[in-house]
């Protein structure tokens, strides 16, 4: 795979209620989510951190995941990969059922559709 290819977001946060617009996916290209890097931004270990976030493609959702307690991987890794198609927005969103700021980083590639 060229290296001109691959993809990665820098690193940002997200407030619980809220959406952050992580990438629009060039037009002729399909662009492949392999690997989601989650964190809490919390200055000491919380048991009652709580994150749920959703992955969308425009407005539809195509991942979420919940977790609770700053002690665990929140990280997911795709084997497959989530497909997501030109010209679509991806977005991240903490839902209102997050407790605090959340950092984030979306890695995959792009490919031909």
């Amino acid at each position: 795979m060229p290296t001109d290819d691959l993809f990665a977001t820098g690193g940002f946060t997200v407030d619980p209620n809220q959406t952050f617009l992580a990438l629009t996916v060039p037009k002729g290209k399909l662009f492949v989510l392999t690997d989601v890097i989650v964190f809490p931004l919390a200055d000491k270990s919380n048991p009652e951190f709580v994150v749920r976030y959703l992955i969308e493609e425009n407005t539809l959702v195509r991942f979420q995941y919940s977790t609770v307690g700053t002690e665990t991987n929140w990280s997911q890794h795709f084997t497959s990969g989530i497909k997501v198609g030109p010209g679509s927005k991806v977005n991240v969103v903490s839902t209102n059922q997050s407790t605090g700021k959340t950092g984030f980083q979306l890695l995959g590639y792009f490919t031909e559709p």
